[in-house]
């Protein structure tokens, strides 16, 4: 016959003089951005959850299929996205977010960038 237990959810474990919190996460809300655009951007600034930057190439007339650069990275036209993401370091339990961004588009690239924060 199998073993049967009963299972508890307390709030708060002790082992020893060690405790472990373990409520529920508090819930919110992300805010969303978005911007397409066919020049240089200003900096996209560090503390995003999330930065998904597209080279759209060619769109509409006055687009230019050309690579753009992403933090000194080449991004092609029509290739997939370049994504940045927040990240948990579990050893630290420290939440670290994206990093400042800079785009150069200085050829006229069509460009899409999706945030959230």
């Amino acid at each position: 016959m199998p073993e049967s237990r009963r299972e508890r959810s307390p709030s708060d474990v002790s082992l020893n003089g060690v405790t472990v919190n373990t409520a529920t996460p508090t819930a919110s809300n992300i805010t969303p951005g978005y911007d397409e655009r066919t020049d240089s951007p200003p900096a996209i600034a560090a503390g995003k959850l999330r930065v998904a930057i597209y080279n759209m190439g060619f769109v509409e007339d006055g687009d230019n299929e050309v690579t753009i650069d992403v933090n000194g990275e080449p991004l092609q036209p029509y290739a997939p996205p370049i994504i940045f993401e927040a990240q948990l370091d579990p050893v630290t339990n420290v939440f670290k977010y994206t990093p400042a961004i800079t785009i150069d588009n200085s050829g006229g690239a069509r460009i899409r960038i999706i945030t959230q924060e």
